[in-house]
């Protein structure tokens, strides 16, 4: 059975559509010879890469407006991909497309944004593999839907570099995944971090607390994220807080070589980490039942340029004597009940 998932074009929760119809997997398997590989197109296009995997799985790369699903060759040398347009109503669309290969170049003749001539050619895609590891005692319904988001946190807007949306399969409670990426927009000055979530019904029912940093190095090896039970609010240790008010101000989206403005307060050390938006902060800290003290924060020391809130960010830290969580954000507080700052937990957007 083959998923068709709504698209997400921000990262508002998506919810599944009526499924489609799948070809067996020997029957894919037959039909699919000679194809399956990432192809570049030819000439100016959005689309970065065309990536036709061995199991049927269709990646459109740095094309924003689409998202691959399935693609199948059938018995008439048709390719059909089956895809989610991000700007329409009724998102999953099925293109038949004429085929013509003569390898390293394939041409695809039809109607739809994917017709055209391609050249078998990996350069410039990247990949990121991993696994998403889920509670021993999960209960994972046929119909969950998986969401993958790699992020550029150094970005200036919320857009994610790439999100994938696929039907959750897990095998003793693991599932592994690939993501392909356009290596060319990869900024070697930028800190990207991958999350996931499992959505049910249009409900996240599991999600990472915080997200993984990748690339620009972060480990090489395969990424392993932990998924945990979606609460109505998130818990205050090991949650990914960003910033997103000082006092009465609005926290401006990092600019230049700024980063997201973050706390982290882990739960093993009891130490606070994260980011002012211009420099790495670190320090230890202490929950009595709501009442919060900070201790011996430090901040890097490093020149920022550009509107930031660093200053009177680390002066709210540092008057800092309570907090409250509600719903998705935590406010800091100190002697009297004017909010200090304002953090808001990263897994949902």
């Amino acid at each position: 059975m083959l998923f068709a998932l709504a698209a997400c074009d921000n990262t508002d929760t998506p919810s599944p559509v009526e499924p489609v119809s799948a070809p067996s997997p020997e029957d894919a398997s037959e039909a699919r010879d000679g194809l399956a590989g990432i192809w570049r197109p030819e000439g100016e296009n959005p689309l970065h890469a065309l990536v036709l995997e061995n199991d049927g799985q269709l990646y459109l790369v740095g094309d924003h407006g689409h998202r691959g699903v399935r693609w199948e060759k059938q018995d008439d040398d048709t390719l059909l991909l089956s895809y989610l347009n991000t700007r329409d109503d009724d998102p999953l669309n099925q293109d038949p497309l004429t085929i013509t290969l003569e390898n390293p170049s394939l041409t695809l003749a039809g109607d739809g944004p994917f017709a055209g001539d391609y050249r078998r050619d990996a350069s410039g895609v990247g990949t990121l593999e991993g696994q998403v590891v889920l509670p021993d005692d999960a209960d994972i319904p046929d119909t969950s839907v998986l969401v993958l988001t790699l992020r550029d946190q150094g970005a200036a807007d919320a857009t994610p570099v790439v999100q994938r949306l696929t039907r959750l399969v897990v095998e003793d409670g693991k599932m592994p995944f690939r993501l392909y990426y356009n290596g060319d927009m990869i900024d070697d000055t930028h800190r990207y971090v991958v999350d996931a979530r499992v959505i049910l019904d249009g409900a996240v029912q599991f999600t990472t607390t915080a997200p993984h940093r990748v690339l620009n190095g972060a480990s090489d090896g395969p990424t392993s994220l932990s998924l945990h039970a979606a609460t109505a609010e998130p818990p205050f240790a090991d949650t990914y807080w960003k910033l997103i008010q000082v006092g009465d101000e609005q926290t401006p989206p990092p600019q230049d070589q700024n980063t997201q403005a973050h706390l982290v307060f882990h739960s093993e050390g009891q130490q606070v980490k994260g980011s002012t938006g211009c420099n790495s902060l670190s320090g230890g800290y202490q929950n009595d039942d709501g009442r919060l003290t900070l201790e011996a924060l430090a901040t890097t020391k490093r020149a920022c340029s550009g509107p930031d809130q660093a200053q009177a960010f680390t002066d709210a830290l540092e008057r800092t004597q309570r907090f409250e969580i509600q719903g998705q954000r935590l406010t800091l507080y100190g002697e009297g009940e004017q909010a200090l700052a304002i953090l808001q937990a990263e897994y949902l957007f």
